[in-house]
């Protein structure tokens, strides 16, 4: 009996460091991210999602740093992962339009980029696209 009560100690405080080093890789993540460091970003929020699927923040911020780095299609991938958890986050409705608007899906915008507190691209923005920055209301 004292064997098996000793075994599921041991076993909760492994999966209670398991669950506290996930959390530093999601943190160590945005902030590499707010860094500008948008490639060790992408490893940690990716190693973070590897084990812990259903954060959306983690997806918005891997999306913000596919974002950056001009990679418009996977920036969608990952804001569209994250909508999936938290379908009614308008910076992350907003940023989804964004990346649709600069991945030349214009079509896509209009739908993305509304609801509560949010705006269309005014027509100097849809004209512009260097106008069309990322704004992550988050920081």
């Amino acid at each position: 009996m004292l064997k098996c009560s000793a075994i599921l100690v041991v076993f909760l405080l492994w999966a209670t460091l398991g669950l506290l080093l996930a959390q530093d890789k999601l943190s160590q993540g945005i902030e590499a991210y707010k860094a500008g460091k948008f490639d060790q970003a992408i490893q940690l929020l990716s190693e973070f999602i590897s084990s812990n699927p259903n954060e959306p923040d983690a997806y918005f911020y891997l999306g913000n740093a596919y974002f950056q780095k001009g990679d418009f299609k996977q920036a969608i991938s990952s804001y569209l992962k994250a909508l999936e958890n938290n379908p009614k986050d308008p910076d992350l409705l907003f940023q989804l339009g964004l990346a649709y608007y600069n991945n030349k899906e214009h079509k896509s915008v209009p739908h993305m980029i509304s609801g509560k507190g949010i705006i269309l691209l005014d027509k100097r923005q849809r004209h512009n696209e260097k106008n069309a920055q990322i704004a992550d209301c988050r920081q």
